[in-house]
């Protein structure tokens, strides 16, 4: 049981060490960022943060899962959703073909409200 827990633990430690190695720093203010405000599920919030226009939906994708792991708001291995409605759009995190695309041509340009959903 103990073994179990701190294999967990483990992950847990990995997967939070490589996102915030691959979650690069806010973007400062200007004509190539594009803000999102990103409704967090359980209670978790509103953050608003400036990407790229030319960022993918996949760094996006990390911030998002970087913020839930470390404020406890999901474990490391919950799939989520990201939605938009406008225009109405469903992106979830295990469709890489969507998680490739730059914000900009998924019309997240240059502001946009994501709402974001956990598997759980």
């Amino acid at each position: 049981m103990e073994a179990e827990k701190a294999s967990k633990q483990d992950k847990r430690e990995r997967r939070l060490m490589d996102l915030q190695a691959r979650v690069a720093p806010e973007v400062p203010n200007g004509v190539d960022s594009s803000c999102l405000r990103l409704q967090m599920p359980s209670g978790g919030g509103k953050i608003d943060r400036r990407f790229s226009k030319d960022t993918p939906l996949q760094d996006v994708a990390n911030f998002v899962e970087l913020y839930m792991m470390e404020n406890d708001l999901a474990e490391s291995d919950v799939g989520f959703t990201l939605t938009t409605n406008f225009p109405k759009q469903i992106f979830h995190s295990c469709h890489p073909e969507d998680m490739q695309k730059a914000i900009r041509d998924l019309g997240m340009y240059p502001q946009s409200v994501i709402f974001v959903t956990t598997d759980e």
